[in-house]
């Protein structure tokens, strides 16, 4: 049987580092690949960030203070 040649501290750092080297290889390209699609259509806008336009107002809060609790 086959011995365990890492911890798992070790393998766990190593895959953590490996998935930061490959994202930060990835997002120059994503940021490229957006920039380019914004270029050619410049009449489509993303949206980006929470705001996705006017927010519905709020219901009126309920005074419960003289209501029995409901049973």
């Amino acid at each position: 049987m086959p011995t365990r040649q890492r911890a798992r501290a070790q393998a766990t750092a190593a895959y953590i580092k490996r998935q930061r080297q490959l994202n930060a290889v990835q997002r120059p390209l994503d940021m490229a690949a957006l920039a380019a699609e914004e270029a050619e259509h410049p009449d489509r806008r993303r949206r980006r960030g929470p705001d996705l336009g006017p927010q519905p107002p709020r219901p009126p809060r309920r005074d419960y203070s003289d209501e029995p609790p409901p049973f």
